[in-house]
């Protein structure tokens, strides 16, 4: 043999000892290289690669092998890709799961086979098995919130109504129960001690001889909401009852601007709150909405309200399409909260599993339940104006 035959062959020597040395010591804990050689040397596939691998095929029949080929090596009864051992099919959600303990991301566990471990498809299986994680998924990141879905003008005043209650505030307790109407903006509030079921339909009792009955009510799900009492109330006066979708205040949110917007004349009057309040209640009520461009009080009784301010009577009624600037309003605030959502339509389907949001207790609470739901039904509920 002649000097440089023994040096190539030292050299091959040296290289298939650094390979094993690669694949006995980068195998993932808990999983031996013994224990994927013994499987591999019955597994049909693995079977397959080495004789194709030993005869340089063409790997017709192995085409998710085809483009690295070249950097396939056989050692012993195994297959490697560089020096990354080729896993056997039975042996791949193993690997998955031992590479994702301690929970990491997608990312880092991808990171983590693609130093030792190869299989056509491995990043999008890894993909699969963290994100079915259900560890991961009670901490993890709710999905991106679908598109705005604007609520449409309702066909005249009083018919489709919002109702929520604020408080307890300091002092004597109060509390304020607010009633939007979404039609023209128009809303009532009434101070009460008490918010029972009974205290609540006393209210809307007095509201509803002024303006009459509505044909819907939005609320919360607060118990004095969800009462017999107060559905048997809904139901005598056929009123439909829809409420919000539980920890996702954007369904109610004609309310909840306008909860923000009394908030702040409170804080503001801390002293003298309950009499400033009707000063607020009637400076809104004869000012242009910033949607519809239209005061509430002319939407809901047909007439301008006069104030402490100078103005001419209009003997013309003034003509003004209000439901066009209505929606050209809504599409606006659509378009600018869809872009900085970042939203996206949602793939769920009736019978997939699904984790529910739930309230924070502590710094560790997860974000979501421990026990997934089942999906019976998916539809769209009335957006927000």
């Amino acid at each position: 043999m002649t000097q440089q035959n023994v040096t190539k062959a030292k050299v091959s020597d040296i290289a298939e000892e650094y390979l094993k040395f690669i694949a006995l010591n980068d195998v993932p804990e808990a999983l031996t290289a013994r224990e994927i050689e013994q499987v591999s040397s019955c597994d049909p596939e693995i079977t397959q690669l080495r004789r194709e691998i030993r005869k340089n095929g063409d790997f017709k029949d192995l085409p998710d092998y085809k483009h690295v080929r070249k950097e396939l090596t056989v050692l012993g009864k195994m297959v490697l890709r560089g020096t990354r051992i080729v896993i056997p099919k039975s042996y791949r959600y193993r690997i998955v799961k031992l590479a994702h303990q301690g929970h990491q991301g997608i990312v880092k566990t991808k990171q983590k086979l693609r130093n030792t471990v190869y299989w056509p498809g491995t990043d999008s299986q890894v993909e699969r098995e963290v994100k079915k994680c259900h560890s991961c998924q009670l901490v993890g990141q709710p999905e991106k919130p679908e598109p705005v879905s604007r609520t449409k003008l309702p066909e005249g005043p009083w018919q489709y109504l919002s109702i929520d209650l604020m408080g307890p505030f300091p002092n004597k307790g109060d509390y304020v129960f607010v009633v939007i109407d979404y039609f023209s903006r128009w809303y009532e509030l009434d101070i009460m001690k008490s918010i029972t079921s009974s205290k609540i339909i006393e209210s809307l009792d007095k509201m509803f001889v002024t303006h009459g009955l509505p044909t819907l009510i939005r609320s919360g799900n607060a118990p004095n909401f969800k009462s017999e009492e107060f559905e048997d109330y809904l139901r005598d006066h056929a009123i439909e009852h829809l409420t919000r979708i539980p920890y996702w205040a954007q369904s109610h949110g004609e309310v909840e601007r306008i909860n923000r917007t009394i908030l702040k004349t409170i804080k503001t009057e801390i002293g003298n709150w309950r009499k400033h309040l009707n000063e607020f209640i009637f400076a809104y009520r004869t000012t242009p909405n910033t949607v519809t461009g239209v005061c509430p009080a002319e939407l809901i009784i047909r007439r301008k309200l006069c104030t402490k301010l100078p103005y001419l009577v209009d003997r013309e009624a003034e003509k003004c399409d209000f439901r066009q600037r209505d929606m050209i309003q809504k599409e606006v605030g659509k378009e600018y909260a869809d872009t900085h959502r970042n939203v996206k339509y949602s793939d769920i389907l009736k019978g997939d599993k699904v984790l529910v949001e739930q309230k924070e207790h502590n710094k560790l609470t997860p974000r979501f339940e421990q026990e997934p739901y089942v999906v019976t039904e998916k539809n769209r509920k009335p957006g927000i104006a």
